[in-house]
């Protein structure tokens, strides 16, 4: 599915369970997320791997038994809430079969900081964020060249001024600064969409 199809497709793809397709591009960019949630939140590599898992079949099952409806909310929201309930579901099981009491008195902590809402969505928010950038990125290094995307990113991540970007990629400072216009008009287009979706 090409960057320019609208998240709002796949959204309606993802409803035809025969469609592999939308779900391995759904896989493809949100499983990451999933990931980096759950190492935020605590767990190991192959730990976080596994509740990435897990919540990624949770909600291709809710998904197909129509338990996501638009009308009542976000998107991001219902995944944040199959996540932190995979997440949750590990620690409880960490609890019940500590290896030692410190394993045990760990998990419950962990199990406390989960059930915090707002103390979960700042995280959750957070690497949302992020996420959604990279996404972005993703999609503009399909549409432009790596030169391109290189002098975006030195003003957009490294905050570079533009006479330090010109003088480092040897352009004047009218092209590279029409070169981060045209990027970032397209990253503000593939982000609405996305966001669109959420």
């Amino acid at each position: 599915m090409p960057p320019s199809t609208t998240s709002l497709t796949l959204l309606e793809a993802l409803a035809d369970p025969q469609n592999d397709r939308a779900w391995e591009r759904f896989d493809r960019d949100y499983r990451p997320l999933l990931v980096e949630f759950a190492l935020r939140l605590g767990l190991g590599a192959d730990d976080a791997e596994e509740v990435a898992q897990r919540a990624a079949i949770a909600f291709f099952d809710g998904y197909q038994r129509g338990q996501y409806s638009r009308a009542r909310g976000r998107l991001r929201n219902w995944l944040l809430g199959i996540a932190r309930n995979k997440i949750a579901d590990y620690y409880a099981e960490q609890a019940a079969h500590p290896t030692s009491p410190a394993e045990r008195a760990g998990a419950e902590a962990k199990l406390s900081q989960i059930a915090d809402p707002d103390s979960l969505s700042a995280v959750w928010d957070e690497q949302w964020q992020t996420h959604v950038l990279s996404l972005c990125l993703r999609h503009a290094r399909e549409h432009f060249a790596e030169r391109d995307i290189h002098i975006f990113e030195l003003f957009a991540i490294e905050g570079k001024t533009t006479l330090e970007v010109a003088d480092e990629v040897d352009l004047s400072r009218e092209h590279v600064t029409t070169i981060k216009h045209r990027v970032l008009k397209y990253v503000k287009a593939v982000k609405a969409r996305i966001e669109g979706m959420q």
